[in-house]
């Protein structure tokens, strides 16, 4: 066992971050009286979404295309109750894959599909006679699950417009689906739980095949995120017998959850463990938890930074909801009324300027050994330069074009950098016309 967790030690600290964490504040982007926020999901750091929900007989969706400064609401129409309360509408989960397309789920799995930003919506329904809390998860626009308890699983390939059951395994009996992970279209790793049992699951193609394994170490943790199909983490907390204290709980996986490294306890006020946790690589994530806790990490979890969070945690503000679309911003939802968004210090803001999305795509943008492709779209002909920068703007490799007048330029990205996160970036005659994020795993 010392060997084992020693190979774990070695392995973290090859992922040890180049640039130290980034400094930013919380700031409020909007709030409305007697509106509990649930889920939340992003786009990119702009375009968001988030359910709400103002009382047994009301609920609605909120949208944001300019990072919070302004909302508009929809679905208030759709959002209406009946008498059976199996046909109650309430969108429990959200997802927001791009800027045009956003699904909900809502109890009883009614949902709702929106190809326009939100503006018109079309409803469909996942064949159940019973269910309740259901959550979606898009790995991409055509990608993506609904999973519930006690064993509902769908997918979809076709962005929504179909959703088709996929069976578990009959070995697993009286275990309810608690957590879904989405690695990639076919890898999805779960967790469930039920009493003092906890099973993980994992399927390579879709939901055709399994394996699984039991997972004591998720009964007391069950909230979980695997960033590929190794690297996963979990969160939750563990009851100190003084009322309803509780102490924060950490740990991580390197085999796709078949073993686990000791799980780290740590005492921090407000003492109330935490709830969720989500990473964008190996190395960055952040964890929150009840009375408005919120952590950070920049080195795999080895050490977690406490932000200060503009609630008033003497009142019930247990953040419901996060996004972490970026390591530029995130976002979390409480139960008193608030959205809140970290944004960076104008010390810690990269160089690079805000730019046009999808003008220049990377393929994979997720990389072990392979070279990625580039692909840019250039508005004009002009002088083109390729750059890559790291976490805090500077520059760790350039390539000069010279004039170009195509329309497009494709081409591979033969440098080997080192783990961590970095941006890549074209330049046509000094102005910046694309930005994509380039996540290394070596």
């Amino acid at each position: 066992m010392r060997t084992f967790f020693g190979i774990l030690g070695v392995l973290i600290a090859a992922f040890t971050p180049l640039y130290s964490q980034q400094q930013g504040k919380w700031v409020q982007v909007d709030t409305l009286r007697a509106v509990k926020y649930m889920a939340i999901s992003c786009a990119d750091d702009e375009h968001c979404v988030t359910t709400c929900d103002s009382g047994w007989w009301a609920g609605f969706v909120r949208i944001t295309t300019d990072g919070g400064k302004t909302w508009r609401n929809t679905l208030i129409d759709k959002m209406t109750p009946y008498p059976d309360y199996h046909n109650f509408r309430r969108i429990e989960s959200i997802a927001h894959p791009t800027r045009d397309l956003i699904i909900g789920i809502a109890d009883t799995g009614v949902g709702y599909r929106s190809v326009d930003g939100g503006y018109t919506w079309k409803e469909f329904r996942l064949p159940v006679d019973l269910g309740m809390a259901f959550e979606i998860k898009m790995y991409d626009a055509k990608y993506g699950y609904i999973y519930g308890p006690p064993q509902w699983l769908f997918k979809t390939t076709d962005g929504g417009e179909s959703w088709t059951q996929v069976s578990l395994p009959d070995a697993i009996q009286n275990v309810y689906v608690e957590r879904l992970s989405v690695v990639n279209p076919d890898t999805i790793i779960l967790s469930m739980v039920w009493t003092n049992k906890a099973v993980l699951l994992r399927s390579y193609d879709g939901g055709v095949t399994w394996n699984y394994n039991d997972a004591p170490v998720l009964f007391g943790v069950s909230s979980l995120f695997f960033v590929d199909a190794q690297y996963g983490y979990s969160v939750g907390y563990q009851n100190t017998g003084q009322g309803d204290r509780a102490l924060d709980l950490f740990t991580y996986t390197t085999d796709g959850g078949r073993t686990w490294a000791p799980v780290e306890k740590k005492w921090r006020d407000p003492a109330n463990g935490l709830s969720d946790v989500q990473f964008l690589d190996r190395l960055n994530g952040m964890a929150v938890g009840w009375q408005g806790k919120i952590l950070r990490t920049s080195d795999g979890g080895k050490t977690w930074k406490k932000d200060p969070v503009p609630l008033d945690t003497h009142n019930i503000c247990t953040i419901g909801a996060m996004a972490f679309p970026s390591l530029n911003t995130a976002y979390v939802t409480s139960s008193d009324c608030q959205v809140l968004r970290w944004v960076l210090t104008p010390t810690s803001v990269p160089t690079f300027a805000n730019t046009a999305e999808h003008s220049i795509s990377i393929i994979p943008n997720i990389i072990t050994t392979e070279e990625p492709s580039i692909i840019v779209q250039l508005p004009a002909s002009g002088n083109l330069q390729l750059t890559v920068v790291d976490a805090v703007g500077s520059t760790v490799w350039a390539k000069d074009f010279g004039n170009v007048t195509e329309k497009e330029i494709r081409c591979s990205l033969q440098q080997r950098f080192p783990s961590g996160v970095f941006f890549v970036q074209a330049s046509l005659d000094g102005k910046i016309v694309g930005k994509e994020r380039l996540t290394v795993m070596r």
